[in-house]
């Protein structure tokens, strides 16, 4: 799902209100930037298995970074954290994407998050994310079988429910025995514990669900999850690789430069949508981080080619 319009939290029921698995084709032209990437990241409440079609780019998660190119394919879980990006401006990379959520469609071992089986195994390296490579004759056979699932579910015949929930199977397993990478120990210091991780990702959420308050304060949060603020800090700066405060103003500052090139909403406007406590301080940090000032980059970006 990749190429959204604005980051945040995409919801099931925008996806699967008529369907038990939806297939699609998504394009992203977003070019990465390290300093940037994270508020381009976006959330889901359903599983998402994602085929790299062509193009070449990167996949961005909360605490790594891959090289992407056809035959890469990635099982998001629900609730991580993840985006595509291009390497080269001009480029695209285009993603086919399958979601479907565990509980409405697989049986109960199958749908259980704490169930070694979960998925297929998908999971069992990694609970957030999957990495998986294809060779050219396997990707064929993933891609006509996501033709079967979307052709089954227009013609909705005789069982068809039972076809589509077979298919999924066929792809799960596929991918589930060719799966890339290594096994997290518990004796691996590089890799931050779950815990932090699904830490981190609540304070994303939090984020991205009130960035608009200028209220809003790490301390706040850490009330909601029951953490001092200093222990809150160092986890969220050990998985995401950003102090609290650098990730708030990277969202602030990627939705008000959003602003300024899709809408026509005054800086004022703009100033309270993005959380900022007055248009000087508005100004000020957007010409420190940008270079320039709202009305010279929104002049810029409307001439842009």
């Amino acid at each position: 799902m990749d190429a959204p319009s604005k980051y945040g939290h995409l919801r099931k029921e925008n996806f699967l209100s008529d369907r038990p698995v939806f297939v699609n084709q998504a394009y992203s032209d977003t070019l990465f930037k390290p300093e940037t990437a994270f508020p381009h990241m976006h959330i889901h409440d359903f599983v998402e298995l994602s085929m790299i079609i062509s193009g070449e780019g990167y996949h961005r998660t909360l605490n790594d970074l891959t090289a992407c190119a056809p035959g890469d394919v990635y099982v998001i879980n629900t609730g991580a954290p993840h985006a595509y990006f291009i390497k080269e401006k001009g480029d695209t990379l285009v993603v086919r994407n399958l979601i479907f959520d565990p509980s409405d469609i697989l049986d109960a071992e199958l749908s259980t998050p704490e169930s070694p089986r979960y998925c297929c195994g998908l999971f069992r390296e990694d609970p957030m994310i999957s990495h998986i490579f294809l060779n050219p004759g396997f990707q064929e056979e993933v891609g006509r079988i996501m033709d079967r699932i979307e052709k089954e579910q227009d013609r909705k015949e005789l069982e068809w429910e039972t076809s589509v929930k077979a298919h999924l199977l066929d792809i799960l397993i596929m991918c589930s025995r060719r799966i890339v990478g290594k096994i997290e120990t518990a004796n691996d210091k590089t890799v931050p514990k779950l815990r932090n991780r699904q830490i981190a990702l609540t304070v994303m959420c939090e984020v991205l669900e009130r960035y608009s308050d200028p209220a809003m304060t790490l301390e706040s949060i850490a009330e909601t999850v029951f953490l001092s603020k200093s222990h809150l800090s160092y986890v969220f700066k050990q998985v995401t690789g950003l102090s609290f405060s650098e990730y708030v103003a990277s969202v602030r500052l990627e939705e008000a430069r959003r602003l300024l090139r899709e809408t026509n909403m005054t800086n004022e406007q703009i100033c309270c949508a993005c959380g900022f406590r007055d248009v000087p301080s508005f100004y000020r940090f957007f010409r420190t981080h940008v270079g320039m000032t709202p009305f010279v980059y929104r002049k810029e970006s409307v001439n842009a080619p």
